[in-house]
């Protein structure tokens, strides 16, 4: 038999955790945008939509995060006897051990209440993570179907738009352009879309016509995006980027020189990536496949700051050496763009 004071502390213990619970906070962890360090707010969320979460830090104060700064949110409504199991899983994420966390969240994904907060966000972590893994075209193909469905049924949440936008990455992958234009169409009409995203949905929009062959389209695209900017305006100078690798008119060699004279002249990282990813293409589309590889590499190595980039450096070189008859090598590298997703 127990002794007493055992089960007296039991019960005070299960008393502790159940008062916690009831007066439980959303915990919602973060990127400061300014200073790119880690921050958590723990309050109540009073808006929860496209646009990000609202957070009421007490009776007088409220911080609202934008939805692409968000890293992860507990929410308070996570039953207290899936605690343990539930909050031992972004801890698997977080040592990138990807299946063994994706295995959790579909274990305790059946457990959670219907129209829960954490049941929602479970459901938009086993798609991304489907997405992280996704290394085949069988994996790719189950991933797509999992975010195409989060997507058409949260529209409305703050993983709206990171799991448009991983959808878009898988569609381009897989090379279905029509599809990814039509999730970009979705995510750029979406209320409260937050205004940072829009100049990434944009380029993205130009970058899959001129994969799709459709370069007249997206110049025009470009020019009118181009308008009313000012010069040494970050986006227009990276339309002008797109603008010279659409230029069908224009001869390899012209390119080239106009490409490595921005990527000389530019401290950005992030536009000499893109020239460099602009430039690995005018030397595939000239079949200089060794050429087109460094300036791939340069992004993938040296200029990877920017996510989108770099996922597309990654993306052109499992091409490439799939192109070059290296299916290891192209795997490697389609294996480094899915962690990367």
């Amino acid at each position: 038999m127990k002794p007493l004071r055992f089960i007296v502390f039991s019960i005070a213990l299960g008393m502790t955790a159940f008062i916690s619970h009831l007066h439980g906070q959303d915990k919602v962890e973060y990127t400061d945008p300014k200073t790119q360090k880690s921050n958590i707010l723990t309050g109540d969320i009073k808006e929860d939509s496209v646009a990000g979460v609202k957070v009421s830090l007490d009776k007088k104060r409220e911080e609202s995060v934008s939805a692409p700064n968000i890293n992860r949110i507990t929410y308070a409504d996570l039953p207290v006897g899936l605690k343990l199991e539930y909050l031992s899983i972004p801890g698997m994420e977080d040592r990138k051990e990807f299946d063994k966390a994706l295995k959790g969240y579909k274990d305790v994904l059946p457990k959670l209440p219907a129209g829960s907060k954490t049941k929602v966000q479970t459901e938009f972590r086993i798609a991304m993570l489907a997405a992280q893994i996704a290394d085949t075209p069988v994996k790719t193909s189950e991933a797509m179907a999992l975010l195409e469905d989060y997507v058409k049924n949260h529209s409305t949440t703050w993983h709206f738009s990171t799991a448009a936008r991983t959808l878009v990455r898988l569609q381009i992958a897989a090379e279905k352009y029509k599809d990814a234009l039509e999730t970009l169409d979705k995510l750029s009409r979406a209320p409260g879309l937050p205004k940072e995203l829009k100049p990434e949905i944009e380029l993205a929009t130009i970058d899959i016509l001129i994969r799709d062959g459709k370069e007249a389209e997206a110049l025009t695209k470009i020019t009118g995006a181009m308008a009313g900017l000012p010069d040494g305006d970050l986006q227009k100078s990276r339309l002008r980027i797109y603008q010279i690798g659409a230029n069908k008119t224009e001869k390899p060699d012209a390119k080239v020189t106009q490409l490595k004279q921005i990527i000389d002249t530019t401290p950005d990282p992030s536009l000499r990536a893109l020239a460099f990813n602009t430039l690995g293409d005018v030397y595939r589309g000239d079949k200089k496949l060794r050429d087109a590889m460094w300036s791939y590499l340069w992004v993938d190595v040296v200029y990877n700051q920017d996510r989108s980039e770099h996922l597309k450096a990654l993306d052109r070189l499992a091409r490439l050496f799939e192109a070059m008859n290296d299916p290891n090598k192209s795997q490697e590298y389609k294996e480094k763009m899915a962690r990367l997703r």
